[in-house]
């Protein structure tokens, strides 16, 4: 039994940039319109690569001693779209302990990863149950371990260290070497790794019932073509569908950051 609450749960993202201001405003006018208690991990420092976040976010949270539950988002392009008490209890619901991911709208086939690691992931999750590094939750315990092992692959796959079976089963299929730089500073590339794991830590919202990203083929649609009732009534598998989630990512939104602006003014904040 879940009991995540108010008084036990952080809401955290992590704002490293020269103008953080900016860059999470509208995070921040989600959170304070349905009351969203936010706390930054980092504020307005450099910010290098994707995978920067998870020290960062290891850090802070080694440093908690009172909470037990953890929500952890991205700064640009996460929007709340509901109350801490709606979300709290949705994730008392649905958690089943680990670290609880979005969905990513891309495909194990599409990732970074060679054959043999892909076949492995999508035995377990569905070609289309990669987890997404946007917005995810769980037991503090869990983020800790997860961030943990995120680091130790890091270097040992520097190190090009096979003694670790997860570093072996990557690289014993030279297919991936092309994406191999690039993936060492993707955060999501290690989580999806880790789905490849034994016992693995990770799980996925595949029926968006707590969070969700959405997109419209990396282009911003017209607001009232795909309302967010129209986004709440698309099938789970469908890119555009938001579920009944109360956490929402859309990295192709914020690419267009009046129009992401505008749709969250006319179709998010305008509900309590």
């Amino acid at each position: 039994m879940n009991n995540a609450t108010l008084d036990n749960t952080l809401f955290v993202t992590n704002c490293d940039y020269p103008n953080p201001e900016a860059m999470c405003a509208t995070l921040k006018r989600s959170a304070d319109h349905f009351g969203v208690p936010l706390s930054f991990a980092s504020w307005g420092g450099t910010y290098s690569c994707h995978f920067d976040k998870i020290p960062k976010l290891y850090s802070f949270f080694k440093k908690q001693s009172s909470a037990k539950y953890a929500f952890c988002v991205d700064c640009r392009d996460v929007v709340f779209a509901g109350t801490p008490e709606n979300i709290l209890a949705t994730f008392n619901e649905v958690y089943t302990g680990g670290v609880l991911h979005q969905r990513c709208r891309g495909t194990v086939k599409n990732g970074l990863f060679s054959y043999v690691v892909a076949q492995k992931i999508a035995a377990t999750f569905s070609n289309s149950g990669l987890a997404c590094g946007g917005c995810f939750c769980g037991e503090i315990s869990a983020l800790i371990s997860v961030f943990e092992r995120c680091l130790e692959l890091r270097e040992k796959l520097r190190n090009r260290d096979i003694s670790d079976p997860l570093v072996a089963l990557y690289l014993s299929d030279p297919g991936s070497g092309q994406w191999y730089d690039r993936a060492l500073a993707n955060e999501e590339f290690f989580f999806n790794l880790l789905q490849a794991e034994e016992f693995s830590l990770i799980r996925v919202d595949k029926q968006k019932r707590l969070l969700a990203g959405f997109s419209h083929y990396n282009q911003f649609v017209p607001i009232h073509a795909y309302s967010l009732e129209w986004r709440r009534q698309c099938p789970p598998y469908d890119r555009r569908s938001v579920g009944t989630a109360t956490i929402l990512h859309s990295p192709a939104l914020s690419k267009n950051a009046e129009a992401w602006k505008d749709y969250v003014d006319q179709e998010i904040l305008t509900t309590k």
